[in-house]
């Protein structure tokens, strides 16, 4: 003893436990030459001789003492400089179970302790046997004979003063690692360590083999979510989840003990039981989630053009049986019990065990999938009906794909699908997919959505080079570089033309009819589910709307270019005596009496020769009259240009001429819906070179 007291300093700020060592194994070595006292009876050992029940206990207290005092510190302090070091949370809930444990007794598990410091010290003192043998010595000592936090509790100031540095440092390392609840950082770990056991995680598209890349695509480039953990498969079930949950420590539940959530570390077999359920909960939800992550990951390709339509519904339905092989993964590792045993005895001990009960949970959130591969009764697998409906779509495509003109065929084909003509694998298609499981029917819908977007796209573009061609082509060489289109022309659009491409049944209207009118009227967009606008430019029906117009102004009932008005002289200036208006050929006097409202019609002919002419005769004898005259297919609309607007109604103009020095003004009536007079109809007319 005075040995030890010579040897240990007072000072409690000891460098390391290498210092410290010598000290103890003094005080050690005076405990055990009395043996342990505490095995031997108190009165008869060595017959009587046998001191160490009242020397024991001194030395004992002092080496104790110098544990709790020294020794254990000097462990806290280290302990506490690995948790500030910790990087991740599984290391700090490592560290600090161990600074809970080697503190408190009533959770302490001594072979957690020991088998911490004997790492820490094979480390620090490597080569080094006998003094990590000798420490582990003390370690043992302490962890079956002390307990500081009892101590502490006892009123204790000694052991209040070592434990009160660190309390701050531990409340917070509880309260950061305890926003976890214990299952899921059980589960967690658990997940963690099946990446060493099992190998890394199976890729869902290496699976289902190269053809994923012809007929999949992923949703999310580069997801994650088809990256499937070892630990949520069949084999991850069978191998290790099951047996792991089942052999679930009392170490998993201690740590809410560690963590200052639970004020007893003692844990009943049903508290093991309860975490176990809560751990396979976890698993379960996992499991499925992940699972249907995947799937719902997975889309089929959208479509370029009707080459690639048939490429991905030619391997859809051929012997690589994409859909089949994405079918029967799910079904091998979600269907994680094939076959029951027929014994009744041994069918219900299977439906009791709890591998059972984490398999059934597993299974039905996919059995409709898993279904799907499965023939009921003398009826096949229904995945059956529903490829043999993709492969009509597939010829569908592929009688588009082989026609002689690709477009017309395309355009013939979509005409007769509005119309509903003949049968729509397209609808029927679309029809089976509502009835089908998620993700099913989702792929399957596209696959009808997709293909009738490539059937429309070269429909679409057959349509453009037909309206190219035959209309806007015809539209920009006959007409529109001339008068009306172009005011400032000086050549007249021929009337024959006008009429062929405007009047009703003519270019226009006759490509409208049977060309645009089902885009329009059917609202077909270029869009696969047909729910965006209308295919055709709003430019585009703006102008068709405005050629509507137009034919209405001047075309009769019958179809005939026909402009039927009145005209009525309502002014002349008193400087001339007499007008007279000349519309190819139809004349109206005028000579400041009554006025006359007189019909005419236009054109009164279609020769180019034709003339419009407003003439003016003086008042004085002796002067020659004059007239503004205009000699053309369209005289009298260039001669109305001539004149000034002076007055106007929704069904009249009034329009002054003003022929050498004198003025006259004729009112224009035409009681037409579109008036060719009071509305601008060819006002910036034009057609767009595109549809769309």
């Amino acid at each position: 003893m005075n040995q030890y007291k010579e040897q240990f300093p007072t000072s409690r700020s000891l460098a390391s436990q290498r210092e410290v060592l010598d000290p103890l194994n003094k005080i050690r070595e005076a405990t055990l030459e009395f043996g342990f006292f505490r095995d031997k009876p108190q009165y008869i050992s060595d017959f009587g001789l046998y001191q160490g029940h009242t020397i024991g206990p001194k030395v004992e207290e002092t080496y104790l003492n110098l544990l709790e005092t020294r020794f254990l510190p000097l462990l806290m302090a280290d302990t506490i400089v690995a948790l500030n070091q910790a990087e991740t949370d599984e290391e700090k809930l490592a560290v600090l179970r161990v600074y809970r444990m080697l503190v408190d007794k009533s959770g302490r598990y001594q072979d957690y302790v020991m088998d911490y410091f004997a790492k820490y010290w094979q480390k620090s003192f490597s080569g080094q046997r006998q003094i990590q043998e000798e420490l582990l010595g003390h370690l043992d000592y302490a962890m079956r004979h002390t307990d500081l936090t009892a101590e502490r509790l006892n009123g204790d100031k000694g052991a209040e003063q070592v434990m009160r540095p660190y309390d701050k440092v531990i409340a917070r390392a509880q309260v950061e690692l305890g926003s976890m609840p214990n299952d899921q950082r059980v589960y967690r770990n658990l997940k963690l360590s099946a990446q060493t056991v099992l190998g890394p995680s199976v890729n869902l598209r290496s699976l289902i083999g190269p053809v994923f890349d012809v007929v999949f695509e992923e949703r999310v480039l580069n997801s994650s979510s088809l990256f499937i953990p070892q630990m949520l498969t069949k084999r991850g079930f069978d191998d290790y989840f099951m047996p792991q949950s089942e052999s679930v420590s009392e170490l998993a539940l201690i740590d809410s003990w560690v963590l200052g959530q639970s004020k007893t570390a003692q844990f009943s077999e049903a508290d093991k039981q309860a975490l176990r359920e809560k751990i396979r909960d976890l698993y379960v939800a996992d499991y499925t989630n992940t699972w249907r992550a995947a799937l719902n990951e997975i889309d089929v390709k959208y479509f370029n053009d009707i080459n690639d339509a048939v490429m991905v519904l030619e391997n859809i339905t051929s012997n690589l049986e994409p859909m089949q092989r994405l079918l029967r993964t799910l079904d091998d590792n979600t269907q994680l019990y094939s076959a029951l045993p027929k014994d009744e005895s041994a069918l219900k001990e299977l439906l009791k065990s709890p591998k059972y009960k984490v398999a059934s949970m597993i299974e039905t959130p996919f059995a409709d999938l898993n279904g799907m591969l499965k023939p009921v009764g003398s009826k096949p697998a229904y995945m059956t009906e529903v490829l043999a409906s993709v492969d009509e779509l597939k010829s569908y495509l592929k009688s588009i794909q082989d026609a002689p003109d690709v477009g017309m065929a395309a355009l013939d084909a979509t005409k007769a699908r509005v119309k509903l003509v003949n049968a729509d694998p397209i609808y029927t298609l679309k029809r089976i997919s509502s009835g089908l499981p998620k993700p099913l029917d989702s792929m399957m819908a596209k696959l009808a959505d997709e293909s009738w977007y490539v059937v429309k796209q070269e429909a679409i573009k057959h349509l453009e080079v037909r309206w190219t061609e035959d209309v806007y082509k015809t539209f920009q060489s006959k007409l529109a570089g001339r008068y009306p289109f172009n005011p400032a022309s000086n050549k007249d659009v021929a009337l024959a033309d006008f009429e062929a491409f405007f009047a009703p049944n003519g270019t226009l209207d006759n490509f409208y009819n049977q060309q645009l009118k089902m885009f329009i009227d059917e609202n077909i967009s270029v869009a696969s589910d047909d729910s965006a606008q209308s295919i055709i430019r709003k430019e585009v029906l703006d102008q068709i709307k405005q050629a509507q117009k137009i034919r209405e102004a001047f075309f009769n009932r019958k179809g005939i270019l026909d402009v039927s008005f009145s005209v009525e002289p309502l002014s002349l200036s008193n400087n001339k005596r007499r007008s007279v208006l000349n519309v190819d050929g139809q004349f109206l006097a005028y000579s400041h009496g009554p006025r006359e409202n007189v019909e005419l019609i236009w054109p009164n002919t279609l020769r180019d020769s034709a003339v419009s002419k407003v003439t003016l005769i003086p008042t004085q004898t002796n002067m020659s009259p004059r007239s503004l005259q205009i000699q053309g297919p369209w005289a009298f609309f260039r001669l109305l240009d001539q004149g000034d607007v002076v007055s106007a109604s929704q069904t009249s103009v009034d329009f002054k001429f003003i022929v050498d020095g004198g003025e006259m003004i004729y009112r224009i009536n035409a009681e037409a819906d579109a008036n060719p007079f009071t509305e601008r109809l060819f006002k910036s007319f034009k057609l767009s070179k595109t549809l769309y």
